[in-house]
């Protein structure tokens, strides 16, 4: 028998994810009453994948759920398919000589790693810089990797592998107070309209999306339940000021922007050092630590929205969140 404070915490708990009480039924995600509620920690093994470029940290993540619940055939090129990161891109060139730069510059690739396939064709005579006539052109045509993966890009890719998930943000669709911000300057301009639209298709497709905010602390309420990790959009920026040993965040660290986004699986939580255990697809190591108040100030940033993806290990959807938890 669960003693009665444990009970009435646990159904507030279940209020707040389910929208239920302790002795409703059991078809929306709920808490296990037989487990201790008072237990000081919990972590569920989630298995670490790298990041393979420095826009596809939120496929790494989904990757890590697919494979916690049990999906492991797939691989990240499988998602980068499934998200239609590709774009095809032809240029015409007068000139036998292609300025690199201006290329990447043109295309909005960042680097020479996001193209995926290059050809070209060559037209009749070019110039080759040494002052005869030219009557030729040269097409380049290749296809890159589109950098802009939002969360409720993640949201759909979850949802098309059936995993059972709740997505909390405080603004439903893409937020135009981010186009002044340097890292959404450009993807605002390219994909304010899509974003949105996956928003407003959202209720149809069966994507429980929540408009509101939760707490570290309630986050960490739900993990020490053992049936729920989450994957969270954070400022990467604020996360180097704790983790500066490697190289990768020194340099976002130094970045001239306030803002980097970043994706995180929280997956565990240890009440008795108040830190979090999560898997960064940007660290060589499995297992990182995080302090309450650090997961709150990175996922809390200007930028990020509060995006939240919280996952149901158990094959319960989520409902409606309690107002009353509502930080």
């Amino acid at each position: 028998m669960v003693p009665w404070r444990f009970r009435v915490i646990a159904d507030k708990l279940a209020k707040m994810i389910g929208g239920r009480g302790a002795d409703d039924g059991d078809d929306d995600f709920s808490l296990p009453f037989d487990h201790p509620i008072d237990c000081r920690s919990n972590s569920v093994d989630v298995p670490h994948m790298r990041q393979r470029f420095d826009w596809d940290c939120g496929l790494a993540c989904v990757l890590m759920v697919l494979r916690t619940v049990g999906l492991e055939q797939f691989d990240i090129r499988d998602l980068e398919k499934i998200c239609d990161t590709t774009r095809q891109v032809a240029l015409v060139f007068c000139s036998g000589y292609i300025d690199l730069h201006y290329f990447l510059l043109r295309t909005r690739t960042k680097t020479i790693g996001h193209i995926k396939t290059f050809k070209y064709e060559s037209h009749g005579e070019l110039d080759r810089g040494n002052g005869s006539p030219s009557n030729g052109f040269m097409i380049l045509s290749f296809s890159v990797l589109a950098l802009n993966i939002w969360t409720v890009d993640l949201a759909y890719l979850l949802h098309k592998f059936s995993v059972k998930f709740s997505f909390l943000t405080v603004t439903l669709g893409a937020n135009p107070e981010y186009s002044a911000e340097s890292y959404y300057r450009e993807q605002l301009q390219d994909d304010i309209e899509r974003v949105n639209g996956l928003f407003e298709k959202a209720l149809e497709a069966g994507i429980n999306i929540q408009c509101r905010s939760i707490s570290a602390k309630d986050i960490s309420l739900l993990i020490l339940t053992g049936q729920c990790v989450a994957v969270a959009l954070v400022n990467k920026i604020k996360l180097s000021q704790y983790w500066t040993k490697d190289a990768q965040d020194a340099d976002c660290y130094m970045s001239n922007s306030d803002y980097m986004g970043h994706y995180v699986v929280i997956c565990g939580f240890d009440r008795g050092s108040g830190e979090f255990e999560i898997r960064d697809p940007a660290s060589p190591r499995k297992h990182e630590k995080l302090s309450i108040e650090c997961l709150d100030e990175a996922r809390k940033s200007f930028g990020t929205d509060e995006d939240i993806l919280l996952i149901s290990l158990s094959g319960k959807k989520f409902t409606n969140l309690s107002s009353r938890l509502v930080k």
